[in-house]
């Protein structure tokens, strides 16, 4: 399939905009945008980089108090690899490179962690996604 062309519409986007300084600080901001031209091409994505999103990641229970469940429907090699957590400065606290899935979770120890609010970065090798936590 081709690109398609939206004519006439008004778009707002929310979006997340995440920019490294480097191996420790991220920023987290969040933006709405719009689009307002007359012809705007849409394009189909690519089923790969959806895998991630496809595969459903459940994160449990909510709040968390001393354990982060991430649930996978896969504990293959194209399952989640790498987890990062940062806070909501953008500072990175927790990271594991070393993921072990039993019975398709991932168990994260939170008990160290102040309340608040978090950001999870999942890893599968390709494709990376985040979630507030």
């Amino acid at each position: 399939m081709g690109i398609r062309q939206l004519t006439g519409f008004l778009l707002l986007v929310p979006v997340v905009i995440f920019a490294a300084n480097n191996n420790k600080h991220h920023n987290f901001k969040k933006a709405m945008f719009f689009i307002s031209n007359d012809t705007v091409p849409v394009k189909k994505t690519d089923p790969k980089l959806t895998h991630l999103e496809k595969r459903a990641l459940k994160i449990f229970p909510n709040p968390v108090k001393d354990i982060l469940i991430i649930g996978t429907l896969s504990s293959k090699s194209n399952a989640v690899n790498k987890v990062h957590i940062f806070n909501n400065l953008g500072e990175l606290i927790y990271q594991n490179s070393s993921i072990i899935a039993e019975h398709n979770q991932i168990k994260i120890n939170t008990e160290n962690l102040k309340p608040g609010v978090y950001y999870l970065k999942v890893n599968n090798g390709s494709i990376s996604k985040f979630i507030k936590v």
